[in-house]
């Protein structure tokens, strides 16, 4: 079962969300070694979505603190943002379905 993570962030200016943007594109896999797949979309001049997933509850857990390290290092650039925590059951490994947060 593989778990991933879902963050939206929207910044105070298009200047900071470039800045994390680089930041991210040049620091996140060492920064996230277990991440088994990181995707970060620009989805507007101050807004962005980042997809991780990992193999084990216990490898994204590990990431909360490095994450959290990362936020609060760009907290005066950040104005929100949201999480949602997401699974892959069994059945969405065979591409059958998605449980999103154990809701069905």
């Amino acid at each position: 079962m593989s778990y991933g993570r879902i963050t939206t962030v929207e910044f105070n200016s298009e200047q900071d969300a470039e800045q994390l943007k680089v930041h991210y594109r040049e620091n996140a896999p060492a920064t996230f070694p277990d991440a088994e797949m990181m995707i970060s979309i620009q989805t507007g001049p101050t807004t962005a979505v980042a997809v991780s997933i990992y193999p084990t509850k216990e490898a994204l857990d590990a990431s909360n603190e490095a994450r959290d390290a990362l936020l609060e290092g760009y907290k005066a650039s950040i104005k929100s943002v949201d999480t949602c925590l997401l699974y892959t059951s069994a059945a969405a490994d065979e591409r059958s379905s998605v449980d999103l947060g154990g809701r069905r």
